[in-house]
């Protein structure tokens, strides 16, 4: 009982019935496999395209929530706006003496700075470059604060948006301070 492979091939080949059911059988294999091969990657590819929507969505909710918040914040504060102790902020070629002087005493409520006494002068104009010119300001305060509001004081004098430079701090005895802050400000520019 010796059959080969290619025997049985061949019986198989000649029977119409089985041969029918192979090539039946090798269709619907080939179109499985092409199938699978064409589809799978659009299916990924919209899954992939419907979490990017979830997460967009997410996202859009979230930033529309800050804005809406922001709304909200900027019509709290056009309604509370006058009760407000905003600090003058203007250019540094516009100096006026006494406005800088209200900024510090603004300042200096802010941070809980108590001044005794202040003097000002103004030091004179000097040439920084070429055309530009600059004056100088300066302001002496004597203070009696506790060490942290001095600090607080002296870091917004810093912050201030005006050239400022801090010539002398000194203390003496019993929490009493005294400061020295020249500001600058251009007095012309040139072409």
């Amino acid at each position: 009982m010796n059959i080969s492979f290619s025997s049985k091939l061949t019986d198989i080949l000649e029977s119409t019935q089985k041969k029918t059911f192979l090539l039946l059988f090798l269709s619907i294999l080939i179109t499985l496999l092409l199938f699978l091969l064409t589809v799978r990657p659009t299916i990924l590819k919209i899954t992939r395209i419907k979490n990017e929507i979830v997460v967009n969505t997410q996202y859009l909710s979230d930033m529309n929530q800050k804005i809406e918040t922001l709304r909200v914040l900027s019509d709290k504060f056009e309604e509370n706006k006058a009760s407000f102790s905003l600090v003058k902020v203007r250019m540094v070629e516009d100096h006026v003496e006494e406005e800088l002087i209200q900024n510090l005493a603004d300042i200096a409520n802010v941070s809980g700075f108590d001044m005794l006494s202040f003097e000002t002068s103004i030091i004179g104009v000097g040439e920084a470059y070429q055309t530009l010119s600059y004056k100088s300001f300066s302001i002496d305060i004597k203070s009696r604060n506790d060490e942290s509001n001095f600090a607080k004081f002296i870091h917004d004098i810093e912050r201030y948006p005006r050239g400022v430079e801090i010539t002398g701090i000194s203390q003496t005895g019993n929490g009493t301070y005294s400061l020295n802050i020249n500001f600058y400000s251009l007095v012309s520019v040139g072409n």
